[in-house]
């Protein structure tokens, strides 16, 4: 083991034990905002981490981010939630994926394919049970729907909805050039 794994994991067990499912009057919110910064590979400040979500060392949350209930990490390579970016509950982010080329061998023995990071832009707001998929990166501002499956990237300011994703229009303000 390398110096600092011991530490962390008691951290992500004490952390499983009594900040995963804390209710908030009974400072579960603070907990897990204590705990969570240090579970994080990267945290600003201001963290909200509500109840049910597990974080991981391949995560990096910047300053502002709200992260809602039973949030899932399924994240071999790496995921960046940049400033003010607001997740609804039970959004998932899957970095992998099966290999699946050779129909000669069932996909579970055909291994996995490399990781492709998922970048979330400032101030980005992911709906209730969205899934964001491999290599995916979403423009800031941009707003993804209530169960949108997303299997390519969203430009800033983008309102993305379906599945998969696609674009049904921008924010105000936010609309590209030339449009």
């Amino acid at each position: 083991m390398a110096v600092g794994e011991p530490f962390y994991f008691w951290l992500h067990v004490t952390y499983r034990l009594f900040a995963l499912h804390c209710p908030r009057r009974l400072g579960g919110r603070v907990l897990r905002r204590v705990l969570g910064r240090s579970l994080f590979g990267a945290c600003g400040a201001n963290l909200i981490l509500e109840r049910g979500t597990v974080p991981s060392a391949r995560v990096k949350v910047g300053d502002r981010v709200q992260i809602g209930a039973n949030t899932r990490f399924m994240i071999g390579g790496g995921l960046t939630l940049c400033d003010d970016v607001l997740l609804a509950p039970e959004v998932v982010f899957i970095d992998i994926n099966h290999q699946s080329e050779n129909p000669g061998i069932p996909i579970k023995d055909q291994g996995w394919l490399a990781p492709k990071p998922i970048t979330i832009g400032a101030g980005a707001w992911i709906g209730f049970r969205a899934m964001i998929l491999p290599g995916v990166e979403i423009g800031g501002g941009a707003v993804v729907g209530a169960g949108a499956v997303v299997t390519r990237s969203i430009p800033s300011g983008a309102i993305a909805v379906g599945n998969p994703a696609a674009i049904k229009g921008y924010r105000p303000g936010m609309e590209p050039k030339g449009s």
